[in-house]
């Protein structure tokens, strides 16, 4: 590995030796994370096909997260819209946003939704509680996409 090294860096052999007698990270990076046939495979071609298909994936991953935080965000916004009292509504997207705006992350934000619902409770129709409602009809993944774009709400709202 060596050779593709100083090829790669430019470096003498004395320099690679020196560096890794003091120990420093980019010697400790290569070594780690790096065998000869990639540092070749790089110098040769400009790039590691293994290192490419990953980035690729990853990639692909962050795409279809997005897509799926969008549709909760979507669901969720729809369930809220549909909540038939207009202060309820108003109470809810006002909670969702000052745990959005908390610097605080909480193992469980729907729990925590819940908990500050049931400190300013407010029924819904008849028996039905806002907290119950949440509890039953919102999930997990809706209510984290509604605090992570939680600045979508008013704006779409509007319409």
């Amino acid at each position: 590995m060596l050779d593709e090294l100083i090829k790669l860096f430019g470096w003498s052999r004395a320099t690679f030796f020196k560096w890794k007698r003091e120990g420093r990270g980019i010697i400790k990076l290569i070594e780690k994370y790096f065998d000869e046939e990639m540092i070749h495979e790089f110098n040769t071609t400009g790039k590691i096909e293994r290192l490419e298909k990953i980035k690729k994936k990853d990639n692909e991953l962050q795409s279809m997260q997005r897509q799926i935080e969008d549709l909760a965000f979507s669901t969720a916004l729809y369930k809220i819209n549909h909540i038939s009292s207009p202060k309820a509504q108003k109470i809810l997207i006002k909670i969702i946003q000052k745990i959005a705006t908390d610097p605080v992350e909480y193992l469980d934000i729907k729990i925590h939704l819940i908990d500050n619902l049931k400190a300013v409770e407010t029924t819904l129709d008849g028996d039905t509680k806002l907290s119950s409602f949440v509890l039953q009809n919102i999930s997990t993944v809706e209510v984290e996409a509604l605090v992570k774009y939680h600045y979508r709400i008013e704006k779409i709202k509007s319409h």
